[in-house]
């Protein structure tokens, strides 16, 4: 199974700067804050010491880690993220995007369909440092 993460985006306003490392491309893409709204990354997910790390930093300081993976037909999503962990089921291969919320969140919208056989095409992970 491939995950192939495209494109990440902020809010229009561009309040975070944002850090996307994939340890499995090795290659860093950078969302700057005020300066840039998206970026296409394009990273294959892979398993824990090949996962794609997001580092999200408010104009205040506060900051969010996130680290997400490719393991055993599911998209896991770990870091500072209430409950600490969204394992989320994946049915095939997949390409996804990530947006970051107005509320604080992380959404995870699945480009090719639904994540599994049933409804649902996107999922979101609360961000602790930036909930409301």
């Amino acid at each position: 199974m491939v995950l192939n993460f495209k494109h990440i985006s902020q809010p229009p306003t561009k309040p975070y700067n944002v850090v996307v490392r994939s340890y499995r491309d090795k290659t860093i893409d950078f969302l700057p804050t005020y300066v840039a709204e998206s970026a296409n990354v394009n990273h294959w997910l892979g398993k824990w010491e090949s996962c794609t790390e997001i580092n999200i930093t408010n104009t205040s300081g506060a900051t969010a880690v996130v680290l997400i993976e490719d393991s055993d037909w599911k998209i896991i999503v770990n870091g500072t993220i209430t409950g600490g962990q969204k394992v989320q089921p994946v049915n095939g291969d997949k390409d996804f995007e990530v947006s970051i919320t107005d509320e604080g969140k992380l959404r995870f919208h699945c480009l090719s369909g639904s994540w599994t056989n049933g409804p649902g095409d996107s999922f979101e992970v609360q961000l602790l440092p930036f909930q409301q």
